[in-house]
């Protein structure tokens, strides 16, 4: 009977021990499962992720290619509006409403008399045009711009019949103003300074049209090139005495500069409102006056327009200087 009992005991730890190793089993299985079940959700995960980063991957990169189109545009729209126009052989781009602002002296032809230099300018950035007379107020020398009409080239109104000169007809224009009923008949001195005004002019009557009148900071037109004056074109001369003419006149130009100067200098002078005006002609003709003093010091023995020219813008000034206020 003791064996019987000990026999016993030693079977119910065997079963115990199949139970243990039988449960140890089972939840190394489940284990595993639940592991494979982990790996699998990583798996898809994995791929989910890739799949999506894939299609960012995608989108940038079409983000990326319109960005550069759009880059690539702008790049190219910006070398387009930076490419300078294309100008005439032998024409310059200036910007008129600076020279216009700066004005220049035109022959005037009036009702009486005979015509005259008189000086005219833009004035109010560019909403009034401005000249002086000695016999009329200051503001009874202006026409507005909104109040021309039309431009008219050539010498087709009566003032200009009246002391036709058909050598200076391919410089003259007319300003048409006040419902056609009044004009301005003026001659510029050359083919520059014809089509400045004549060209800064009618851009600024576009404007007037438009309802943008003064809006505009600068005005770009072609105009001539200013001629200089080049050697061996006939102009040098070697002989000393061609020289001393010239340079008669010319030293009878400067005495007449130095006594504008005087005037100008004047405290009476700096109280006038045209002063400015008065400064800048000044400083115009004595660059004029040193710019022949360098030419003739050169040789060129034929600027006698170029004095013509200096005399003109002197007379000019005086005219300034009278002007009623």
């Amino acid at each position: 009977s003791a064996d019987a009992k000990a026999e016993a005991k030693k079977d119910k730890k065997k079963q115990k021990n199949k139970k243990k190793k039988n449960g140890s089993k089972k939840k190394v299985e489940s284990v595993q499962e639940e592991e494979d079940d982990d790996d699998d959700d990583d798996d898809s995960e994995s791929s989910s992720d890739s799949d999506s980063d894939s299609d960012s991957d995608s989108d940038s990169g079409s983000d990326d290619e319109e960005q550069s189109k759009k880059k690539s545009a702008k790049s190219k729209g910006k070398s387009k509006s930076e490419e300078k126009p294309e100008v005439k052989e032998g024409y310059e781009r200036v910007d008129a409403l600076a020279l216009l602002s700066k004005g220049s002296s035109l022959l005037k032809y009036g009702r009486r008399g005979y015509p005259h230099f008189r000086h005219f300018h833009i004035v109010d950035g560019g909403l009034m045009l401005q000249f002086y007379s000695s016999s009329k107020r200051v503001t009874k020398t202006q026409v507005k711009i909104h109040d021309i009409d039309e431009l008219k080239l050539g010498q087709k109104t009566e003032n200009f019949k009246r002391h036709q000169t058909p050598r200076l007809e391919k410089h003259s224009f007319s300003i048409i103003y006040a419902l056609g009923q009044q004009t301005l008949d003026v001659v510029a001195k050359d083919a520059r300074e014809f089509e400045l005004w004549t060209k800064g002019l009618g851009e600024l009557m576009k404007d007037a049209r438009a309802g943008r009148l003064g809006e505009r900071k600068e005005i770009w037109i072609e105009i001539p090139k200013v001629k200089e004056v080049l050697a061996n074109n006939g102009r040098l001369a070697h002989d000393k005495n061609a020289v001393k003419p010239i340079m008669k006149k010319y030293h009878k130009l400067r005495d007449a500069l130095n006594a504008r100067v005087m005037v100008v200098k004047s405290p009476r002078t700096a109280k006038l409102p045209q002063f400015k005006v008065i400064k800048d002609k000044l400083h115009s003709v004595r660059e004029q006056v040193v710019e022949i003093a360098y030419n003739i010091r050169d040789g060129d023995v034929h600027c006698e327009h170029e004095i013509w020219k200096a005399n003109i813008e002197i007379e000019v000034l005086d005219n300034i200087l009278g002007a009623r206020t």
